[in-house]
């Protein structure tokens, strides 16, 4: 897709909005830290190798000024004990206490215990694998399970955590493969986003196969390069999300009630809200991020409580907004980016 030039690489996710990579199979060289740091992209890395710490960690990269966080788990409640954790965690921050630290596991909302709750305060960052769809009926959750999981790590700090703050960068599926049998469509994509961001994400991934040979049918699956549509789906999110990211990065400030439905599904799949927003102010203007978790047309009534001329991102319509409410409809899994100025 690049041909094999990690510089072109980097520059054509740069192009694409991103600005985050992670060396899962490739060499940590010069060749990667420096086309990471020319295009200007942080990195999350791991710091372990198998049971003790990476001698690449302790030798260069503490030393590297791209890196941002430092990987302690992958798929964590399989294969590390809560005390593990705690020791990699100590021992990271006792080499290097300036980075954060991360990990990543399924949080299994939908289960009394979680994965993460034993975990909470190993890490600084919890990177929920949020991966709903697996070719069958219960698809159409998706966006619901992307809520669900989210509000369940903030609902285990508030639960088990320590007092110290902790952020979510949530990781979206944007793959099949390994029992899943298709990609999101670019909708529910693009739901699945702003949905984790909505609910609380700080940062955001995207977990993808890098490429593998179907043995049966010969066909060789090249990941979130397989197709000009495949590829098309998830730019078109990174370069939205990218394009809004000043706004996403400010401070939180009041939030506006839920939005009331008009018609359609009140609730999701799982007894939650069908429609959510987030506010933020930034630039003499109220932007409000909202979402369709469900797969049904929904409309709805909305109280920003401002009055005033409002915008729709990416949609080229305007509109007045009197007394502070206005009404709009949300197709299937819809996203409305709305930018309300006073």
């Amino acid at each position: 897709f690049n041909a094999y030039d990690i510089d072109r690489g980097f520059a054509d996710l740069k192009a694409a909005g991103f600005n985050l990579g992670h060396s899962y199979s490739v060499a940590r060289d010069a060749a990667f830290l420096s086309a990471a740091a020319k295009y200007g992209f942080k990195l999350w890395t791991c710091a372990v190798d198998a049971t003790k710490l990476d001698t690449w960690f302790v030798e260069k990269g503490r030393h590297d000024p791209t890196h941002l966080a430092w990987y302690l788990g992958d798929d964590t409640w399989d294969n590390t004990t809560p005390e593990q954790l705690r020791d990699r965690y100590e021992a990271v921050r006792a080499i290097d206490g300036v980075r954060l630290t991360c990990q990543a596991d399924p949080i299994r909302s939908d289960w009394a215990k979680d994965h993460y709750q034993d975990y909470v305060n190993y890490t600084d960052v919890f990177m929920p694998e949020i991966y709903p769809l697996h070719g069958d009926a219960k698809d159409v959750a998706c966006v619901a399970q992307t809520i669900k999981d989210m509000d369940r790590a903030y609902d285990d700090f508030a639960k088990h955590g320590d007092g110290r703050p902790h952020a979510v960068w949530p990781i979206i599926q944007h793959f099949k493969g390994w029992g899943w049998k298709r990609f999101p469509t670019a909708d529910q994509l693009n739901a699945m986003s702003f949905a984790a961001i909505i609910h609380g994400g700080k940062g955001i991934t995207w977990y993808t196969y890098g490429g593998y040979c179907n043995e049966t049918t010969k066909e060789f699956n090249f990941g979130v390069t397989s197709s000009a549509e495949v590829w098309g789906a998830i730019t078109n999110v990174s370069r939205r999300i990218s394009a809004v990211s000043s706004v996403l990065v400010e401070k939180p400030c009041e939030q506006p009630p839920v939005p009331q439905v008009i018609n359609g599904p009140k609730e999701d799949a799982f007894g939650q809200p069908s429609v959510t927003w987030l506010s933020r102010l930034h630039d003499g203007a109220l932007w409000l991020f909202a979402v369709n978790a469900t797969d049904k047309e929904v409309e709805v009534s909305l109280t920003p409580g401002v009055s005033g001329r409002c915008e729709v991102a990416w949609e080229s319509r305007s509109f007045e907004v009197p007394g502070g409410n206005f009404i709009d409809t949300f197709k299937p899994y819809g996203v409305h980016v709305y930018r309300l100025k006073k």
